[in-house]
């Protein structure tokens, strides 16, 4: 599945472009305006609830980030780690004052195509982001209707938190971030458990133990540690919230992670 993704800042003027909205929806936003100048955000506040927010136990916190393995220039691999939907959705509650959205806006044979906006109705500005994704497989066959439906919406989440990062700085998110992937290593049940859960979501979608263990670069289901167990969590969650596929995880022989170019990804940090 090649991936392409696009960041364009939105100029508010004075809050929203009204020639693409309804008068419903210019109502709308002039209703959320005025109500966030009447109770403007408290930083603080959002950041300590985002922190509670993950912090509340392990499997929370594990779904707060994704991995994906690209290919960079040269031919050299490179693990992304980024913050899933999910944790963009905490953002999105905890910042407040935000308006978010996304949509599938087009589709070609072989591509379809979300749009997703975030508008700081405080401040008065935005970010859209575009997002394409593959509806063919490897041979170039068309998906069928489910399947393109399930990747228009992946598509859609992933402009809607691309969206969101590119309106509320990092810096005001990041220490959470960190804390999520603290907890995330942690948990109160034995990792033989947790081991055996991690192994039978994998197993679902029809990849054998032996397959996970060459994909992780072992070769004893007991040496998957913590961090092992992090890191298969964080490519379930790119391949749940449609950043990659289970197909391209485990396209070469030997059950060898797929490396898509780098290039092919714009990613908001």
């Amino acid at each position: 599945m090649q991936d392409s993704e696009t960041i364009e800042p939105v100029e508010v003027v004075p809050y929203v472009n009204v020639t693409a909205l309804s008068a419903f929806d210019r109502a709308q936003v002039d209703a959320q305006v005025g109500s966030a100048h009447q109770y403007p955000r408290n930083i603080e506040k959002a950041r300590r609830e985002m922190m509670v927010l993950v912090s509340q136990d392990q499997e929370t916190a594990a779904e707060m980030h994704y991995r994906l393995e690209r290919k960079a220039k040269g031919g050299v691999t490179n693990d992304i780690v980024g913050e899933t939907i999910r944790f963009a959705e905490l953002v999105l509650y905890c910042f407040g004052n935000l308006r978010a959205e996304s949509r599938v806006v087009g589709r070609t044979d072989t591509h379809i195509i979300a749009q997703g906006t975030c508008l700081d109705l405080e401040r008065g500005t935005g970010m859209r982001v575009e997002v394409q994704r593959k509806i063919t497989d490897r041979n170039g066959r068309l998906f069928n209707d489910d399947m393109i439906t399930q990747t228009g919406n992946a598509a859609a989440s992933i402009a809607r938190r691309n969206a969101i990062f590119g309106v509320v700085p990092k810096a005001l998110w990041k220490s959470v971030s960190d804390a999520a992937r603290r907890k995330a290593l942690g948990g109160n049940d034995p990792i033989e458990q947790r081991r055996a859960h991690a192994l039978r979501w994998f197993s679902r979608q029809g990849k054998s133990e032996a397959a996970v263990m060459e994909l992780l670069g072992i070769t004893s289901i007991s040496a998957i540690n913590d961090e092992l167990l992090q890191e298969l969590t964080q490519i379930k969650n790119a391949i749940q919230d449609g950043d990659t596929t289970i197909e391209e995880v485990f396209a070469t022989a030997g059950g060898q992670p797929a490396a898509a170019p780098l290039d092919d990804m714009v990613k908001k940090l």
